[in-house]
């Protein structure tokens, strides 16, 4: 059985592996294949974990991460922001990554943060649609960005609790 908890030091080899092994998947279309290659549970694990990360976990096993914080724009006080979610690419589907994001959700919330934002890849299509069948909407707003030297498009999305 699986559970939602705030990660811990030792979670972070774990978390590396979420990492490595969704970016390679979910971006394999969007990135260039010799950078996602190159990426490895060691070089994508954190060096140390904070109270704005989130875990799902069976026993040791670390099978989601989701990291969350007040939004980064610094222009909206009220706002919260998802920096990053991310489970194994072998549960995609199973309605856990639903269940990790309404928890961190939650978390937010309690931090007094119930509007949120969060940006994803324009041609990230899956994680599109899993943000809008979990109460987001598309802002508008969007921003180019770059990853291992390629520039990419995100858009924005927000929430309000």
């Amino acid at each position: 059985m699986y559970k939602i908890r705030e990660a811990i030091q030792s979670d972070c080899a774990g978390i590396g592996k979420v990492y490595c092994d969704s970016w390679k998947s979910a971006y394999q279309t969007l990135l260039p294949q010799r950078y996602l290659n190159s990426l490895t549970a060691e070089n994508c694990s954190p060096n140390k974990v904070s109270a704005n990360d989130i875990v799902l976990a069976e026993q040791e096993m670390v099978l989601g991460i989701c990291h969350f914080s007040e939004a980064r724009n610094g222009d909206e006080k009220e706002w919260g922001e998802i920096v990053a979610i991310y489970l194994l690419p072998e549960i995609w589907g199973s309605g856990q990554g639903s269940e990790l994001l309404r928890y961190s959700l939650a978390k937010l919330k309690k931090k007094g943060l119930k509007n949120i934002c969060l940006w994803v890849l324009k041609d990230n299509i899956r994680a599109r649609k899993f943000y809008e069948k979990n109460g987001f909407w598309i802002s508008g707003n969007e921003r180019e960005i770059e990853i291992a030297k390629c520039r990419v498009s995100e858009v924005e999305y927000t929430y309000y609790g």
